[in-house]
């Protein structure tokens, strides 16, 4: 019978945990190379047609706004950033072209207070604490960003830690992922861009899991508990 119960409460342990792990999977945005980012659900902000700016070649997303005057190629994704839970941001991009040295190339997320965002151009990368540090944008770089909601970020360049830094407070509402050619201020800002990874991961619990979990946990240290009192009468 103990042994039984052992089972049970282990079976519920797993099944917990399967839960938690299959529902982190679908809790997952994921850039494809095999059509535009409006067909897969992404939103366009622009000055020119998304047809026109950006075009995929089945292993990256190019966006080109060279020779173009003060333009701007942006794509978000509106309301997926859970403001309570921790997520991670991973971006592999180049600049391969720029009419100046500036940042041609940024991607961020928000939480609707909070804003984690990066510039990166041919020769300099914007950090999301506003720091520059110089690099060779126009080499594919690994960026990810890990986020802990209200605490800190880390900021990791081909898996190197860059910065770690509490967040940045934002005045813009919003719960997107957002990337592409943004700044329109200067006219001389644009290039040609190359992404070949973009991903948002949020590992977000389904409402039952938790509790499933939870008393998994604290049933098999009940019973081992138990097993340790029984053991010490004999």
């Amino acid at each position: 019978m103990k042994n039984r119960s052992m089972s049970v409460l282990s079976s519920i342990l797993v099944i917990g945990l399967a839960v938690v792990a299959a529902n982190a999977v679908a809790a997952t945005v994921e850039l494809q190379f095999d059509s535009l980012p409006t067909d897969q659900g992404w939103h366009y902000q622009g000055h020119i047609p998304e047809s026109t700016a950006a075009s995929v070649d089945g292993t990256k997303l190019i966006i080109n706004t060279m020779n173009r005057g003060a333009v701007t190629a942006w794509f978000f994704m509106p309301n997926i950033v859970n403001p309570d839970l921790p997520f991670t941001l991973s971006v592999r991009a180049r600049v391969s072209e720029s009419e100046t040295l500036f940042w041609p190339f940024g991607f961020q997320a928000r939480n609707g207070l909070e804003l984690w965002s990066v510039d990166l151009g041919q020769d300099s990368i914007n950090l999301p604490s506003q720091a520059t540090m110089p690099i060779v944008g126009a080499q594919f770089h690994d960026f990810v960003i890990d986020v802990i909601p209200g605490v800190k970020s880390d900021f990791y360049i081909d898996g190197i830690l860059a910065e770690s830094t509490t967040p940045f407070i934002s005045n813009v509402n919003g719960y997107s992922v957002s990337f592409g050619d943004g700044n329109a201020v200067n006219s001389n800002s644009n290039g040609l861009i190359e992404i070949s990874r973009l991903s948002f991961v949020q590992p977000v619990p389904l409402p039952g899991a938790l509790p499933l979990l939870i008393s998994g946990i604290i049933g098999l240290s009940l019973f081992s508990n138990r097993r340790v009192r029984q053991n010490r009468r004999c």
